[in-house]
């Protein structure tokens, strides 16, 4: 069976219908790809994109995207100006103004290949005005244009954002499949300390997301991770309504000692 997708893991259902239309050339201009943060979506995006813009993307004998052909390469690295990324940068939300950006940009034809894929990260953070911007693009884009909005929150985008679209949500992860994940990162055969409470600490924290579950693991025991478990307990320590308790937790981190505590 053809390999789609290999670097993402899970999302099969992700993968068969994404396969499926690129291969066919059935594949809609705009998709809404929809998941916590961590769950996937930018790398879904430029799979995707590298696979409607793969040399081989019909042939069976290769891998989807192949990931050999120059194409493929420049995409998955992220060096191709056919792969357009809007985001909010520092910035609340996107205004109007990248969008009536990617609208003059539109019209003009792919560098690398036959197609051009613009994605959006933080979708849900685009003002009402830039989403209505948007729609029209949406409405009739070129045929070798397509869209990627990622969002954590599709509720959030208009009905007419979404009627123009295919939305795919990413997969949420059992216990199990996270640890499964985690455990080619621990390197298994190496001895690593407190590894189980590493496990449990990452799937409890990571509400199903493998991103977020693995900033937790490898991020266990650092000096901020420390500080977030201090915050834990003294949010706990208020509502049991043991002030003293949490006063005490929290002290090392107030004033001049929150700049040492953070420091050391």
């Amino acid at each position: 069976m053809r390999e789609i997708f290999k670097p993402l893991f899970g999302n099969e259902r992700l993968k068969k219908t994404l396969g499926e239309a690129i291969e066919t050339g059935a594949a809609s201009h705009a998709y809404i790809l929809d998941g916590p943060k961590g769950s996937g979506k930018h790398t879904a995006a430029t799979l995707a994109a590298a696979a409607l813009a793969c040399e081989h993307r019909t042939d069976e004998k290769y891998p989807l995207p192949c990931g050999v052909c120059p194409v493929c390469g420049r995409i998955i690295k992220g060096i191709s100006a056919d792969l357009i990324v809007v985001s909010k940068e520092d910035k609340a939300s996107i205004g109007v103004g990248k969008i009536r950006a990617i609208r003059e940009d539109l019209y003009v034809t792919p560098n690398d290949s036959d197609k051009k894929v613009y994605v959006i990260e933080d979708a849900d953070l685009m003002t009402a005005q830039a989403q209505n911007a948007l729609l029209i693009s949406l409405e009739e884009p070129p045929p070798f244009v397509t869209f990627f909005l990622l969002t954590e929150n599709a509720e959030a985008l208009l009905d007419t954002i979404k009627s123009r679209a295919v939305t795919l949500r990413m997969e949420l992860f059992s216990p199990e499949r996270i640890k499964e994940f985690l455990s080619g990162i621990s390197q298994p055969g190496k001895t690593v300390p407190d590894l189980e409470e590493r496990y449990e600490s990452a799937i409890e924290g990571s509400n199903g997301s493998l991103g977020e579950a693995k900033r937790i693991f490898t991020d266990f025991g650092s000096k901020d991770d420390n500080f977030s478990e201090t915050i834990k307990q003294f949010s706990a320590m208020l509502v049991k309504g043991k002030t003293s308790d949490a006063l005490e937790i929290i002290t090392p981190y107030l004033s001049d000692g929150f700049e040492t505590a953070k420091k050391s």
